[in-house]
C-alpha cells in the first residue's frame, strides 16, 4: 500500500511539474497571450476605462505580441506608470486610437506627439465622456486641441450604447453581457483566467458565437440617423470646451477604403453583400458631418493602400498609423 501511495505521489508530482513547465513555456513563447490586455477597470462613476499604472500584453492574428502600459491617468504609455507628459493635443476614440496590435510609440497619437486617450471597445459616447473627464484634470491643462475619431465599424455596431452597458469586467478583461450565459464565460469567473495553459486550451475548444455583420455594412442608409446623432454629440462636446479646438475625424473600416482592402477584409463574412462598394460611399461620413455642422477629416484617402491594416484583422497596422499621422498633420497645416 505504501509503495502504491508513493507511486501515486510521484505521478502527481510529475504531472504538476509538467503542468508548471507547460505554463512557463506558454508564457515565454506568448502563445497564450490574449487578443485584449487585462487592464480594464470599472470606475467609481460606473464607467469603463483603463486601470492607471497597469501593464499587459496583446497578441494579434499574425502572432506578434505587443506591450500595453498605462500612465498614472490610465492613458496608453510606452511604459507603466510614467508621468503624463504635457501635450497640446489629446486624441480620443476606441481601439483604433489606442493602437491595438501595435506598440505605443507606433500609434498615430504618439507620432503626433499627442496624448493617447483611446480605449478599446469604447463607443463615441464613451470617448466623449472619457475625454471630458480627462480635460478636467490639471495634468491636461496644456491641451488646446482634441481629436475625436469616429471608427466606422465599431462605433456603428455599438451605436450610442456605453461600453459599461455592453460589458462586465472580470480579471481586468472585458466580457460581453450577451455572452455571460455561454459556456465560454465560465473561465472568466475563476482564477484560471490568469493561467496561460488554461487559456490556450480554452481558446481552441470553446469558441463564442460569431457576431452577425453590422447594419452599417449591410444597410448603411439605415444607420444615417445614428451618424447624425453622433455628429451632434461631438458638437455638444465641443461646445463644452470653448477654449479648445475640436477636430472630428472619420476613420472608415478597411473594406470602405479600397476594393483591394475590401477583398482582404475579415469584416466581410460569407454571404454578405459584396456589391455595396463601400469605398465609393460617403453617406455615413456626410451624415456625421451634418450632425457636427462642420468639416470632417476623412482618413479614407490615406488608407487605400494594401498593408494599411493588420493582416487578418481590421485594426490599423504600423503603416496605417503612420499614414493617419501624416494625414492629420497635413489637414492641420492646411487650416
Amino acid at each position: 500500500m505504501r509503495a502504491l501511495l508513493r507511486r501515486l505521489g510521484l505521478l502527481t508530482l510529475g504531472l504538476l511539474l509538467a503542468i508548471l513547465l507547460l505554463e512557463v513555456g506558454l508564457r515565454a513563447t506568448g502563445l497564450a497571450v490574449r487578443a485584449q490586455a487585462g487592464v480594464f477597470a470599472l470606475n467609481e462613476s460606473g464607467t469603463l476605462g483603463l486601470r492607471p499604472c497597469a501593464q499587459g500584453q496583446v497578441r494579434r492574428p499574425d502572432g506578434r505580441v505587443t506591450t500595453v502600459a498605462t500612465d498614472g491617468l490610465g492613458l496608453r504609455s510606452s511604459r507603466e506608470c510614467s508621468p503624463t507628459p504635457a501635450a497640446d493635443t489629446l486624441v480620443i476614440g476606441d481601439s483604433q486610437v489606442f493602437g491595438l496590435g501595435v506598440e505605443a510609440d507606433e500609434t498615430f497619437a504618439a507620432r503626433l506627439g499627442a496624448l493617447n486617450g483611446g480605449v478599446p471597445d469604447f463607443a463615441v459616447v464613451d470617448a466623449l465622456a472619457w475625454g471630458s473627464g480627462l480635460l478636467a484634470r490639471p495634468e491636461l491643462a496644456a491641451v488646446r486641441r482634441v481629436v475625436v475619431v469616429v471608427n466606422q465599424s465599431n462605433d456603428f455596431d455599438d451605436g450610442s450604447v456605453t461600453s459599461a452597458a455592453r460589458n462586465v469586467v472580470r480579471g481586468g478583461y472585458l466580457l460581453r453581457r450577451d455572452r455571460l450565459s455561454h459556456r465560454a464565460a465560465s473561465l472568466w469567473s475563476t482564477p484560471l483566467v490568469h493561467s496561460a495553459l488554461f487559456y490556450a486550451i480554452w481558446r481552441r475548444t470553446v469558441l463564442p458565437p460569431a457576431d452577425p455583420p453590422g447594419a452599417w455594412l449591410t444597410d448603411p442608409a439605415s444607420v444615417v440617423p445614428l451618424a447624425t446623432r453622433l455628429g451632434e454629440a461631438v458638437r455638444e462636446f465641443a461646445r463644452l470646451q470653448p477654449s479648445r479646438t475640436v477636430q472630428l475625424v472619420w476613420l472608415p473600416a478597411d473594406l470602405a477604403t479600397s476594393e483591394e482592402n475590401a477583398r482582404l477584409s475579415v469584416l466581410l463574412p460569407d454571404g454578405s453583400p459584396a456589391d455595396l462598394r463601400l469605398w465609393e460611399s460617403a453617406i455615413l461620413r456626410e451624415a456625421l458631418a451634418g450632425g457636427w455642422q462642420g468639416p470632417v477629416v476623412d482618413l479614407g484617402p490615406a488608407l487605400t493602400t494594401t498593408g494599411s491594416f493588420l493582416e487578418h484583422d481590421y485594426h490599423l497596422s504600423e503603416r496605417g498609423h503612420e499614414a493617419v499621422a501624416a494625414s492629420l498633420v497635413s489637414h492641420t497645416a492646411g487650416q
